[in-house]
């Protein structure tokens, strides 16, 4: 769980820069706290694991795109939804 978070980060992170993000602290901290948040409802949601997956998936690029939008305010809404999707 640990490894996979680590990696899920780095690679937001990494994928963060072509986008020009420059708060990558921000990017790596919106990742492990939605990461967290995804791991705990699916263990504990009470659903099967597909429709858990999805509904938290969809929530983790909603919640990701927000913060990206509150944070990174000169950058275009579009550049913003391009990176959540991609990342």
């Amino acid at each position: 769980m640990l490894i996979r978070t680590a990696l899920s980060a780095g690679a937001e992170v990494l994928l963060a820069v072509p986008f020009g993000l420059n708060r990558l602290w921000f990017v790596a901290a919106v990742n492990v706290a939605t990461q967290l948040a995804l791991w705990a409802f699916m263990g504990y949601g009470g659903l099967a694991y597909m429709p858990a997956l999805v509904i938290g998936e969809i929530c983790v690029y909603l919640v990701e795109y927000i913060a990206y939008l509150l944070m990174f305010k000169a950058k275009s809404r579009l550049r913003l939804a391009a990176y959540t999707l991609t990342a």
